[in-house]
């Protein structure tokens, strides 16, 4: 059996949109309300199995806030793959919450075309919900042109809290990752 392959994948987004609660949630552990802020990144690994590749995953889960701008370049160093998140029952739209993303991930990466999955989160919250599908779907578009045709990006709707969407938006990733390494060989 060949040894797994390491694949590193990046979470961003604003502070408080779930980005620490997805990763748990794939990562099998439970849901906790109460919100910690994370202090510069998570790190966390999980060993996958995708058709006939083992993938040692490291999830690194940066922090949103301001005040950690000039460490989050250094987490992407080696990274394979990235998660923008955002807030569906945020005031203020999808693209506004994912652009300043968008422009580190491009400044960081240095346009490698790392594949892009974009997670509307806490889908749960119906009643708050200010976001709708049809933004989020139209925000991945606008990121797609802003990144340009060589990237995969995806739009996934979740809920750290149910688990909706979460396993797939991961798999997707995961897979895109995979394939895309395999076309470059």
């Amino acid at each position: 059996m060949s040894p797994p392959l390491d694949k590193k994948l990046i979470i961003m987004g604003d502070s408080a949109v779930g980005k620490t609660s997805l990763a748990k949630k794939f990562l099998g552990h439970g849901f906790v309300d109460e919100y910690l802020p994370t202090l510069g990144a998570n790190f966390t690994t999980k060993t996958y199995r995708i058709g006939d590749f083992d993938v040692r995953v490291m999830i690194v889960d940066v922090a949103g806030q301001e005040n950690f701008n000039l460490l989050r370049e250094r987490y992407f160093v080696g990274a394979s793959g990235v998660f923008l998140v955002f807030d569906v029952t945020r005031p203020f739209d999808a693209e506004d919450q994912i652009k300043p993303w968008v422009h580190e991930v491009m400044e960081y990466t240095n346009h490698q075309g790392l594949p892009l999955a974009i997670l509307a989160n806490k889908i749960d919250l119906r009643l708050l919900r200010n976001i709708e599908t049809f933004s989020g779907i139209n925000a991945a578009a606008g990121v797609k042109s802003m990144m340009g045709s060589n990237v995969s990006v995806q739009y996934f709707e979740t809920s750290a809290k149910e688990g909706t969407g979460v396993q797939e938006a991961f798999e997707w990733l995961i897979q895109e990752i995979i394939h895309t390494e395999i076309l470059d060989r």
